[in-house]
């Protein structure tokens, strides 16, 4: 009924029923591919094997932002979860003189061993800032002040001439490790590192993706990219799909590899998603030449404009699934999803081992281009502390 769509509108009949905070519009989702559990269940209150967990904003008839939950056994279909919060919701605005007493959307969210983390933009009507919240099952959300004006954790720079002068929104959060490539705050290489990737809009109302560091998720710093204004990725050059503007990015890491999908608009407004990649999080490579992964074209819908945004990507095994929203804003009604598993099969793989030094052998279909890369993915429980690389040969000059 929903042209291909796997999640729609409070009433559209995709996506279960019971809640009416998202009646108008749905954007700004994330994912987790979780485990059902006594302590966080799935659809129907089942409490074993696989869970997927979707949080996302929606609007209700008179355009407030709310957070919401579904859950899911595949990805494709899903269930409303009815939350404690305002018409259903998971998390409402918050007290009056907070930085999100207005509205709340655009929710980031991770797994801890006690529960859950996110981080999400609020707004107090006048301003928007970015804020965090825990929760034992997904569900049931506790603020956590932070330490900057109405319990924020990030507000705009407020500085001129800066990338995101006015506004931020749109965090995601990745729960990472300190390393000499891609240091955390303060240049420090070792511990854990909270990454946030975060759309900042300057006094032009021009929009950009930011990069900032924290120890613990609460105190944040912002690092200068090289992009315009201090971002990581601004506009791109005249003539493509990104020459206007660049948001709510989401990010996979990838071995020692940052994978980011964004949302980006061309010269003449309209939104499609790109892809590039970066060794430090910081410094990102755009593709040549500079196209688009997913159009509108690309998706079944026929919703009115035929625009993709908002991307979501999770890796699983060897692919990546990409859910998105199908049209933009003020029309955001339909999350899609795509898939890819990207590369040329290897052959001939093998493994041998002389006391603790290992080679891995290969044969690839073709030479590897210059500036190309062989991704080697090991089991979680293999540290990457203990492994030092040794060398490589056969590869092309440049790869």
């Amino acid at each position: 009924a929903l042209e291909g769509a796997v999640f729609g509108l409070a009433g559209d009949a995709c996506g279960g029923t019971g809640t009416t905070f998202d009646t108008t519009q749905i954007y700004g989702h994330t994912l987790i591919r979780d485990a059902a559990s006594p302590a966080a269940p799935c659809e129907a209150g089942r409490t074993t094997g696989l869970c997927y967990r979707m949080w996302y904003s929606g609007f209700d008839n008179v355009g407030v932002r709310r957070i919401g939950l579904a859950l899911s056994p595949d990805g494709i279909t899903w269930t409303r979860v009815v939350g404690p919060g305002p018409n259903g919701s998971v998390l409402g605005p918050g007290p009056t003189g907070t930085f999100d007493s207005a509205n709340v959307s655009f929710p980031s969210v991770i797994r801890t061993p006690t529960g859950y983390l996110m981080w999400y933009t609020g707004g107090d009507g006048t301003t928007f800032a970015i804020g965090l919240a825990s929760s034992p099952d997904g569900v049931t959300w506790t603020r956590i002040p932070g330490p900057l004006p109405g319990g924020a954790v990030l507000r705009p720079s407020g500085i001129a001439g800066t990338f995101d002068q006015t506004i931020i929104a749109a965090p995601r959060v990745l729960r990472d490790t300190a390393t000499p490539t891609a240091p955390c705050e303060g240049g420090r290489t070792t511990g854990l590192c909270y990454r946030m990737w975060y759309q900042g809009i300057d006094s032009n109302n021009r929009f950009f993706i930011g990069y900032a560091l924290s120890p613990d998720g609460l105190t944040w710093t912002r690092v200068p990219g090289p992009g315009t204004n201090g971002s990581v990725i601004g506009e791109g050059p005249t003539g493509t799909f990104d020459e206007r503007n660049a948001a709510v990015a989401t990010i996979v890491k990838d071995g020692l590899l940052y994978r980011m999908w964004y949302n980006a608009q061309d010269g003449s407004g309209v939104h499609r998603i790109g892809h590039v990649v970066s060794l430090d999080g910081l410094t990102w490579v755009r593709p040549v030449p500079n196209d688009p992964v997913w159009r509108g074209s690309d998706d079944p819908g026929t919703l009115v404009p035929d625009n993709v945004w908002s991307p979501f990507v999770l890796k699983e095994g060897l692919s990546y699934r990409m859910w998105y929203n199908h049209t933009t804003r003020e029309n955001s009604r339909r999350v899609g999803l795509a898939q890819v598993t990207p590369g040329t099969p290897l052959s001939a793989v093998g493994l041998s081992g002389v006391g603790t030094v290992y080679t891995v052998t290969f044969t690839t279909a073709a030479t590897i281009p210059a500036n190309g890369y062989v991704l080697v993915s090991l089991p979680a429980s293999v540290a990457l502390t203990t492994i030092t690389p040794v060398g490589v040969s056969g590869f092309g000059s440049g790869a």
